[in-house]
């Protein structure tokens, strides 16, 4: 009898012991919602949560590369609308309109000195930075992409005029290679590398703002350059190289008012390139809104997955606290009677 008394005292224990310890861990589940604390709690629910945690890890990184992409490309946005407003200023004041024929050498002067300052007033511009990068140096942002040599511009090294050097030799990359440079930026489109090793531009982000793309490079068919700031170049020269008199010559006046028609279309050009980074800023605006739609229903599948509701949390510790006392009632009652047994 003393064994058979002892054996149910230590099983009653281990048995008391527990419905305490599920009683308590019932009760953890009352205070943080967790179906776990271990992940041999609940394997499976633990390995989902596992995921879940994963996949918004990793949403949480492309969201913050939207949003860097975002206050980048609304800057240069910016910059380019004051380029723009500048460009217009030049255009519909007395600094190209007033180029007429009419005015003497004097106001000729005032405007190429205009001019002059509203070119670098571009150049400086189209060297902005934010977040200490510049926004226009394309895959180079590090370094400031444009500079003034004399009365010669260029662009990481290269005339923007005749894309070579300044020591007139060839440059190992042309200025059609930098327009077409590519930044690509990882914001949850899956990204997929192609056959020869580079990147699908369909699944990345393409951040790359090369500067010339915007107030262009090379000339045209009748060899006037096509960069806004070497047109006004060329003008605020031909003004200050003009005779004298007070009225231009013929030539002198074909030749500037060939080099304000150039001047329009290399304006009309940085419109359209204001307009692709427009497009740029609609598409990561879609793209925020769509990650934030991931995020919600991945904090759905969380809660599905790693907690409780906390009805069923409260329920279950209600369960849990009702065994823990029933184990002690019937153990006072079974032992007590064993007790007795054993004196007599």
């Amino acid at each position: 009898m003393r064994i058979t008394t002892h054996m149910m005292m230590n099983n009653y224990r281990n048995d008391v012991e527990d419905a305490f310890s599920s009683m308590n861990k019932a009760l953890q589940h009352t205070i943080d919602y967790r179906k776990f604390e271990r992940p041999s709690d609940d394997p499976v629910a633990a390995s989902q949560t596992f995921d879940v945690h994963w996949m918004t890890g990793l949403n949480n990184d492309y969201t913050a590369n939207v949003t860097d992409q975002k206050a980048t490309i609304t800057t240069a946005e910016k910059v380019l609308q004051h380029v723009d407003k500048l460009l217009t200023n030049a255009d519909t004041t007395d600094t190209l309109k007033a180029v007429n024929g009419d005015i003497n050498s004097n106001n000729r002067e005032v405007l190429a000195n205009q001019l002059t300052d509203i070119r670098n007033e571009i150049v400086s511009q189209m060297n902005s930075m934010y977040s200490g990068n510049y926004l226009f140096g394309g895959s180079n942002d590090s370094d400031p992409p444009f500079q003034m040599k004399g009365d010669q511009l260029y662009y990481r090294g290269i005339n923007v005029d005749t894309g070579k050097l300044e020591d007139g030799s060839k440059p190992k990359i042309t200025l059609d290679q930098l327009t077409n440079e590519k930044t690509y930026v990882d914001i949850g489109l899956g990204i997929k590398v192609n056959k020869d090793g580079s990147i699908n531009a369909q699944s990345a982000f393409d951040s790359a703002m090369p500067g010339i793309s915007y107030i262009g490079y090379g000339v045209d068919a009748d060899g006037n350059p096509k960069n806004v700031c070497s047109l006004l170049t060329k003008i605020s020269n031909a003004l200050k190289s003009s005779s004298n008199e007070d009225t231009l010559s013929t030539s002198e006046l074909n030749n500037i008012q060939s080099y304000i028609s150039t001047f329009r279309n290399s304006h009309d050009d940085l419109r359209n390139g204001q307009s692709a980074v427009g497009q740029k800023l609609q598409f990561l605006d879609s793209t925020s809104n769509y990650l934030t739609d991931v995020n919600l229903n991945l904090a759905s599948k969380d809660n599905e997955v790693e907690f409780l509701s906390p009805y069923d949390a409260i329920e279950s510790f209600y369960s849990q606290s009702y065994c823990y006392s029933s184990s002690l009632k019937v153990g006072n009652q079974v032992l007590q009677q064993s007790l007795m047994d054993y004196l007599k």
